[in-house]
Protein backbone atom coordinates (compact mmCIF):
# COMPACT_ATOMS: atom_id res chain seq x y z
CA UNK A 1 0.00 0.00 0.00
CA UNK A 2 3.15 2.33 0.50
CA UNK A 3 2.85 2.97 -3.27
CA UNK A 4 -0.23 4.06 -3.36
CA UNK A 5 0.17 6.21 -0.92
CA UNK A 6 3.24 8.44 -2.00
CA UNK A 7 0.65 11.58 -1.35
CA UNK A 8 -1.22 10.78 1.27
CA UNK A 9 -3.47 13.88 1.34
CA UNK A 10 -4.50 12.46 -2.17
CA UNK A 11 -4.99 9.07 -1.04
CA UNK A 12 -6.78 9.63 2.00
CA UNK A 13 -9.33 12.30 0.35
CA UNK A 14 -9.78 10.03 -2.86
CA UNK A 15 -11.39 7.19 0.28
CA UNK A 16 -13.55 10.02 1.73
CA UNK A 17 -14.60 11.05 -1.34
CA UNK A 18 -15.64 7.49 -3.00
CA UNK A 19 -16.72 6.06 0.51
CA UNK A 20 -17.84 8.88 2.84
CA UNK A 21 -15.11 6.80 5.21
CA UNK A 22 -12.94 8.99 7.24
CA UNK A 23 -9.22 7.91 6.95
CA UNK A 24 -6.12 9.53 8.90
CA UNK A 25 -2.27 10.24 6.94
CA UNK A 26 -0.20 7.69 8.95
CA UNK A 27 2.25 10.84 9.52
CA UNK A 28 -0.30 12.39 11.93
CA UNK A 29 -0.62 8.94 13.99
CA UNK A 30 3.37 8.45 14.39
CA UNK A 31 6.36 10.69 13.08
CA UNK A 32 7.07 7.89 10.83
CA UNK A 33 4.09 7.21 9.22
CA UNK A 34 4.36 8.48 5.67
CA UNK A 35 2.96 5.99 3.34
CA UNK A 36 0.16 4.48 5.56
CA UNK A 37 -3.20 5.92 6.40
CA UNK A 38 -5.06 5.09 10.40
CA UNK A 39 -8.49 3.82 10.21
CA UNK A 40 -10.77 4.08 13.54
CA UNK A 41 -12.62 0.97 14.10
CA UNK A 42 -14.73 2.06 17.16
CA UNK A 43 -18.19 1.03 15.44
CA UNK A 44 -20.47 -2.10 15.71
CA UNK A 45 -19.93 -5.11 13.40
CA UNK A 46 -21.99 -4.90 10.61
CA UNK A 47 -20.99 -0.97 9.77
CA UNK A 48 -17.05 -2.09 9.80
CA UNK A 49 -17.97 -4.32 7.73
CA UNK A 50 -20.02 -2.15 5.21
CA UNK A 51 -17.24 0.48 5.80
CA UNK A 52 -14.07 -2.21 4.85
CA UNK A 53 -15.95 -3.01 2.08
CA UNK A 54 -16.62 0.12 0.57
CA UNK A 55 -12.54 0.81 1.69
CA UNK A 56 -11.70 -2.46 -0.42
CA UNK A 57 -13.66 -1.01 -3.67
CA UNK A 58 -11.89 2.30 -2.93
CA UNK A 59 -8.52 1.03 -2.55
CA UNK A 60 -8.98 -0.89 -5.91
CA UNK A 61 -9.88 2.24 -7.50
CA UNK A 62 -7.42 4.16 -6.64
CA UNK A 63 -4.77 1.46 -8.25
CA UNK A 64 -6.84 1.57 -11.43
CA UNK A 65 -6.34 5.42 -11.52
CA UNK A 66 -2.83 4.88 -11.21
CA UNK A 67 -2.44 2.76 -14.07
Amino acid sequence: MAALTVNNAKYTDFIREKTKLIVSKGSMIVRNGRGFICLNFATPKNPLLDGLIRLEIAINSYEDSLS
